[in-house]
């Protein structure tokens, strides 16, 4: 394992240690209500998205997910949606990025080595970030369930590990300490590897086009040691579970959204029939959201510890069920603040991962076939 042993020698982190779900909560308010005033005091782009991601990061809140046997707290996927719903209300791709993270942590749970869990835990609780990069232009197979053989990249063997090279992969931020990347083994099988983010054969590019809220990733016979990567078993209960935590904290960005489009349009005061019916509409969607990621998080909570065919089920069927109810909550908002605001931009919700969602539940109704998606 001395391959993954890459504690942070550029910036000496100081973390916040959370141990309880309370202060956890109360830690992500803190930091969204300063992340607002962030927004007022700087210009958006490169500078603000570094300090509100340095800001996540030593309210100890990237390493609450970590598992107790670790030193983590080892919250309740309900308590990790709120906290991403928290952020993503002050900005989603902050949510999203922090989402993607909870990933990580719990996919190094489920398929890491006792050694890799013992490394990489450490980092998370020291305050780094995992950020998910996933190939540009992954498409779902005919089915929607996995990834095709021609979306991610393929593991090359070469004398100390594998060889990596992929085209650009986008990656919210580029502010990160290491990088997973979604790719197949030489046998064909998915794994997810992790890079270090000062790695000499990753190359970083950002797009000014999106006020530097986007780094692009190019690895051209990038070297990955063997003790870098992390096996996903498909088919398996923890590849379920992966997926519906995934699903979950994506309707928890959605769920963030929607408040900040409510409070925004809270702010402009209308107090004509037609804006009060409006918001009342608004306030009981965006309630029966947090109700039923709560559900579905409760559901998750029990397949993780013990995970049953019943379980699994339930955990993945209310996961798609959050997915598509916040998609349709925050896309309504979005439509709501665009009309009330027609020079504003106009930002919509996630259309794939709804449909995707959509389809799942559809296909189990109607065919009995089990809602796994592929988890990044």
């Amino acid at each position: 394992m001395h391959n993954v042993f890459r504690l942070s020698d550029k910036r000496q982190r100081v973390a916040d240690h959370l141990p309880t779900e309370i202060e956890a909560v109360a830690a992500a308010r803190h930091v969204a209500a300063r992340m607002a005033e962030m927004g007022r005091e700087s210009e958006a782009g490169l500078g603000l998205f570094f300090k509100q991601l340095e800001a996540v990061s030593r309210a100890g809140l990237l390493g609450i997910s970590v598992p107790s046997d670790y030193g983590g707290a080892d919250m309740t996927n309900a308590v990790l949606a709120d906290i991403v719903a928290l952020l993503s209300e002050s900005d989603a791709v902050l949510g999203e990025s922090v989402k993607n993270h909870f990933q990580v942590v719990e996919a190094l749970r489920l398929f890491g080595s006792q050694g890799q869990q013992t490394v990489y835990f450490a980092h998370a609780l020291v305050g780094e970030h995992f950020a998910l990069a996933p190939p540009l232009g992954v498409v779902s197979g005919p089915d929607r369930s996995s990834p095709t053989a021609q979306a991610l990249p393929t593991l090359e063997v070469d004398r100390t590990g594998f060889c990596l090279s992929a085209p650009p992969m986008a990656l919210h931020g580029g502010f990160c300490d290491w990088i997973a990347i979604p790719a197949l083994d030489p046998k064909g099988a998915p794994v997810l590897a992790l890079l270090a983010r000062d790695a000499e054969d990753l190359h970083v590019s950002f797009s000014k086009a999106e006020a530097g809220k986007r780094a692009w990733f190019e690895l051209s016979n990038s070297h990955v040691p063997a003790d870098n990567l992390l096996l996903i078993g498909e088919g398996a209960d923890a590849f379920s579970t992966l997926s519906a935590l995934g699903q979950l904290l994506g309707s928890a960005v959605n769920l963030g959204r929607a408040r900040g489009y409510f409070a925004r349009l809270l702010s402009m005061r209308g107090n004509d029939a037609e804006t009060l019916l409006m918001l009342g509409q608004m306030s009981a969607h965006m309630d029966g959201v947090a109700a039923m990621v709560e559900r579905a998080g409760q559901h998750l909570d029990v397949a993780q510890v013990h995970p049953t065919e019943d379980s699994v089920l339930k955990a993945a069927l209310s996961a798609h069920a959050a997915v598509v109810l916040a998609g349709e909550t925050a896309a309504s908002a979005s439509a709501a603040w665009a009309k009330a605001t027609p020079a504003g931009a106009f930002q919509a919700d996630d259309e794939t991962a709804r449909h995707n969602s959509l389809l799942a539940l559809g296909q189990f109704h109607a065919q009995g076939k089990r809602p796994d998606t592929w988890p990044f």
